[in-house]
């Protein structure tokens, strides 16, 4: 959801009628899923940080950018998500995921910093796959 967020905001000043379908897609998903939702039960003791990134090269039709993405994990439950749109233009899918996988670096060294200031030091290495 927070893609489909991310791609339609970019339309608020011009919505199509293309967008308006793609917001009752997703108004209908939401609905239609109301009863699911995260549940936050800790699998692994001590509770590890878990990092995932993807990118999608070249999304944007307009401008050719790619979409970054990245979750985090602690104890397999997902508390730290984002998804935008690249600063620049990539000319092949590696360069994506490179840029993907670094911020999501970024992100995850803030996290274990955090997690070793209040809760526990994550002493172990995060593997991003």
């Amino acid at each position: 959801m927070a893609n489909v967020v991310r791609c339609l905001g970019k339309y608020n000043g011009a919505f199509t009628r293309e967008n308006y379908t793609m917001a009752k897609r997703a108004i209908r998903y939401l609905i239609g899923t109301k009863h699911l939702g995260l549940v936050y039960r800790p699998i692994q003791t001590p509770p590890l940080l878990h990092a995932f990134s993807d990118a999608d090269h070249a999304m944007c039709k307009d401008t050719s950018r790619s979409a970054t993405g990245f979750v985090l994990q602690l104890g397999g439950c997902t508390w730290m998500w984002k998804s935008k749109q690249q600063g620049r233009v990539t000319t092949n899918t590696c360069a994506s995921e490179l840029i993907a996988a670094s911020d999501c670096v970024d992100n995850l060294m803030w996290a274990r910093q955090l997690l070793g200031e209040q809760v526990q030091d994550q002493r172990q290495v995060a593997a991003v796959p």
